[in-house]
């Protein structure tokens, strides 16, 4: 069959499987819409696209794809506030890496089937070769928000869990507590002000020697009896 013949009916039998998803450009080059299924909300949507070589199906069409990210900001507002929480499967998306090697194996498979019309094959195959890599990718990042989280919980913890207490930094805790409160002058001063009024023994006889009428203490001497 010629070649432009294999072509046109090839794309209408993709008109009628994709009657959504196909775009037609031209009788040559078209794009077919994956959504791919996963677990999230947001819609996670491959673009494969396919132009016809002039010898094709004997020959590989030349084949491109694409991430449609139009529904990035599905769950921000216009305030730029968050309506729902995040879901980790929604933060997974296919970076240029991914989308080179998904090509890359796309092509692969081209080969496998060359001589025959393959653009529905390839298509199948790219929604489930990306469906797998997304399930790869949502693991990775389970994993990376599991060590954030455990991360943040030991950071939190510290703060509960505090030191350990020894003879030794207590012993320094209590010095550089006391001299951020100026207790030991404090105390000084406290005693200071509860002793500034009593006498020592020396002080207080010596006082009371100075206030003794030394007529009496004569009077009582010879009254004195010596036996």
């Amino acid at each position: 069959m010629d070649p432009i013949e294999e072509q046109k009916e090839e794309l209408e039998i993709l008109q009628s499987i994709y009657p959504d998803e196909l775009s037609i450009a031209s009788d040559t080059d078209f794009t077919i819409d994956l959504l791919l299924e996963t677990p999230s909300e947001k819609k996670h949507l491959l673009v494969l696209h396919v132009h016809y070589t002039p010898k094709y199906p004997n020959e590989l069409p030349d084949l491109d794809d694409s991430e449609d990210d139009s529904d990035d900001d599905g769950d921000i507002d216009g305030s730029g506030a968050t309506r729902k929480p995040v879901i980790i499967s929604e933060l997974v998306q296919f970076d240029s890496s991914d989308l080179k090697s998904l090509l890359n194996k796309l092509y692969d498979e081209a080969n496998e089937n060359l001589g025959m019309p393959l653009v529905f094959t390839l298509t199948s195959y790219l929604k489930e070769t990306a469906e797998s890599l997304f399930q790869d990718k949502l693991k990775i990042e389970e994993k990376k928000h599991e060590k954030q989280q455990y991360e943040r919980e030991l950071e939190e913890n510290k703060k509960f869990m505090g030191t350990k207490i020894t003879k030794e930094n207590f012993q320094a805790w209590r010095l550089d507590f006391r001299k951020r409160m100026n207790l030991d002058r404090r105390e000084q001063k406290r005693l200071d002000l509860l002793h500034r009024d009593k006498l020592t023994g020396k002080q207080f006889f010596q006082n009371n020697l100075n206030t003794i009428n030394l007529n009496d203490l004569n009077e009582n001497i010879s009254s004195l009896t010596v036996n």
